[in-house]
């Protein structure tokens, strides 16, 4: 119990490099990828092709064994039991290590192709809502994750941030409203901008001058569109 303890602890690099160095592991894997018709040691990564035309080489991406093997998979409507498998594995061989959803994708690409994803904390998300076309930013952490992790990628934080819709935008008071409300109505009684500065500052004890009013009136006109 204290050795799986310890496992659960152990940062995202070392747990890969524990996770690889595990005979069950490999032998896990070498199951799946006969049941999944992977080849042995996974699929290699097609390069795009160089096209030379007068405009100059061109890279055109081909669509290789795995795409194909991927296209296969989602055909025959069994992609998500492959995910399942994958969870199966995290959930059992794996458990001692107590890997999070996200270690899902480094399962998929070392069985798939047979090299390491690296394994990165925390994950960023930026969504954006259909209806208002605003973005939310979402920042999430599992148990491994360390303050290290989060400086690492704080500064891709921060540029997505940018594109969040209230970014830099200094909060403004609720307009004075009742005080606002008050100039107007004196003012339609025709009463010099002075002594409306000077009713004002009694009843709302605001320490206006009388060069204040228009200003004010101005502005509500404006923000009522009168």
């Amino acid at each position: 119990m204290k050795n799986n303890k310890k496992l659960g602890e152990l940062k995202s690099k070392q747990k890969v490099d524990l996770i690889l160095a595990n005979p069950i592991f490999h032998t896990r894997v070498r199951i799946l990828r006969m049941k999944w018709k992977i080849p042995p040691n996974g699929f290699i990564l097609e390069k795009p092709i160089e096209i030379k035309t007068k405009k100059g080489v061109v890279r055109q991406h081909v669509k290789g064994k795995m795409e194909k093997w991927q296209d296969r998979l989602n055909e025959s409507g069994k992609s998500s039991d492959f995910w399942k498998d994958l969870d199966n594995l995290r959930r059992t061989t794996l458990k001692p290590y107590k890997l999070p959803d996200r270690w899902l994708l480094f399962l998929q690409w070392y069985i798939v192709y047979g090299s390491k994803m690296p394994v990165s904390s925390p994950e960023i998300y930026l969504r954006r809502d259909d209806d208002t076309s605003e973005y939310t930013l979402w920042v999430k952490i599992d148990g491994d994750t360390t303050l290290s992790d989060i400086k690492r990628v704080w500064k891709y934080i921060k540029g997505e941030q940018k594109r969040l819709f209230d970014y830099k935008k200094r909060f403004k008071a609720m307009p004075k409203t009742q005080r606002d409300k008050r100039i107007m109505e004196l003012s339609k009684q025709r009463l010099p901008d002075k002594e409306i500065a000077e009713q004002i500052n009694k009843e709302f004890g605001r320490g206006l001058i009388y060069s204040d009013i228009p200003k004010i009136r101005q502005k509500y006109k404006k923000r009522h569109r009168l």
